[in-house]
């Protein structure tokens, strides 16, 4: 292979959650051409970076001697180095159905743990509408308004016409002045300028491209707020200046976009920024916003309430449960979201997920509690999203506490998602006692 093939070549693995994927080193020395300890470099240097944007205490990513890859407690799709790309499908999933990745987006769209990663583009197909440029648009807009009250500003020298005096007055008008004031030179501190033209012109591309309705809301607010600026076709990465620098991520995302951003991540020619999602937060999550969906009336949902379960010498001693649920008629009842999987062969709950939850039922005096696991795709052929199995049961004097597993594959189907929010909320309160 010729060293220009080599310079463009790439290799994408796919890789599932939790699982030791043999041969991704060697596959991509074959693929790419570099050497072993190159590539094993971009994986060390690509896997730090993440523990560190990511605020993880240890590395998601481990290399073994043998070139085998594994990660955990993340999911997405990542770039090592200039030509490697990891795909990293949730653990609850089969790699091998070709429909992961759409419930994959749908459940980073439904929780706050994703972040889209500017700096590291992968290869990405072109498509007219998807769940990719939803992620992107919303990122888009959060990024803008959570800057926006120090808005970017640039020097620019203007001619104006003003009685008042801010300027280098022209000295026939001094004398002679117009009816408009005098003509004078200007330097103003301006929002109208390049870096923000950058910016309103990907929001007004984005615009075009997302499919959700109130993502293009808060885009049309984005461009309404920043206006007027003048459209901005190319633009060219730059390093901002010092005062802007908080704009530094919002700025490179929008040249992306400029640079025709995909919409979706199978493999073609467009460049798309990493996404990695925060598994297990984004199960826990999924699971209140859910229950918050059910429609069931006599079902009222406390998300993540603080309780004190004693005190120790530094003060209160206090617990946090992913949700308090307070069904009509019934007593409270602590509901835990877990992403472990559960299947035929380990239908058990662990020691350590039963003492958590006694802590919870402690802490809230409660009698009942229900742990929810993503079904996962070892136990058998998908079933219709949302379906609940109680797998085991546990009681500790009149406690009582349920484990649920929940069929989360097809969330991305037509009404997916509502579907999978009436399903667990009735599962739930079929568990209950």
């Amino acid at each position: 292979m010729s060293p220009a093939a080599q310079q463009t070549r790439r290799v994408r693995v796919t890789l599932h959650e939790a699982h030791w994927t043999p041969g991704v080193v060697q596959s991509a020395v074959n693929t790419i051409g570099a050497p072993e300890s190159e590539i094993r470099e971009w994986l060390a240097e690509g896997a730090d970076r993440l523990r560190r944007n990511l605020g993880l205490d240890t590395n998601p990513v481990e290399l073994r001697q043998d070139g085998s890859v594994r990660v955990d407690r993340i999911a997405g799709i990542l770039k090592f180095g200039d030509r490697l790309e990891l795909e990293v499908a949730p653990k609850h999933v089969d790699p091998a159905d070709v429909h992961w990745r759409n419930d994959f987006f749908v459940l980073a769209l439904f929780t706050q743990t994703g972040q889209i990663l500017p700096l590291e583009t992968i290869e990405s197909e072109a498509s007219a509408r998807g769940d990719l440029a939803t992620l992107v648009g919303r990122t888009f807009a959060r990024l803008y308004w959570d800057n926006h009250r120090r808005p970017m500003r640039t020097y620019r020298s203007r001619r104006v016409q003003r009685f008042s005096h801010d300027g280098d007055v022209d000295s026939v008008t001094l004398v002679l002045p117009e009816e408009g004031g005098f003509a004078q030179q200007v330097l103003e501190l301006d929002r109208d300028n390049e870096l923000n033209a950058v910016i309103a012109s990907a929001a007004q591309i984005l615009m075009m491209e997302v499919g959700d309705s109130e993502t293009r809301r808060q885009l049309m607010r984005v461009v309404h707020s920043i206006s007027p600026q003048a459209h901005v076709a190319t633009a060219n990465r730059r390093a901002l200046p010092a005062r802007n620098r908080q704009w530094q991520i919002l700025y490179d995302l929008s040249v992306q976009v400029l640079e025709g951003l995909g919409l979706s991540y199978n493999a073609g020619i467009y460049s798309s920024p990493g996404y990695v999602l925060q598994t297990w937060p984004a199960w826990q999550q999924l699971c209140e916003a859910a229950l918050r969906a059910a429609g069931l009336e006599d079902l009222v949902v406390d998300g993540s309430p603080r309780l004190m379960l004693g005190t120790r010498a530094s003060g209160k001693l206090m617990v946090t449960p992913d949700v308090l649920l307070r069904v009509s008629g019934l007593p409270r009842v602590v509901v835990d979201a877990k992403y472990r999987t559960r299947d035929s062969r380990s239908a058990a709950m662990s020691n350590s997920d039963i003492y958590e939850v006694l802590a919870f039922m402690r802490a809230s005096e409660t009698r009942e509690a229900v742990l929810l696991y993503p079904r996962p795709a070892s136990a058998g052929p998908a079933e219709l999203v949302g379906t609940v199995h109680e797998f085991e049961r546990v009681t500790v004097d009149d406690m009582s506490i349920a484990g649920l597993t929940v069929e989360a594959r097809g969330i991305s189907g037509s009404n997916g998602f509502r579907r999978f929010a009436a399903n667990l909320g009735t599962g739930v309160k079929a568990a209950l006692r």
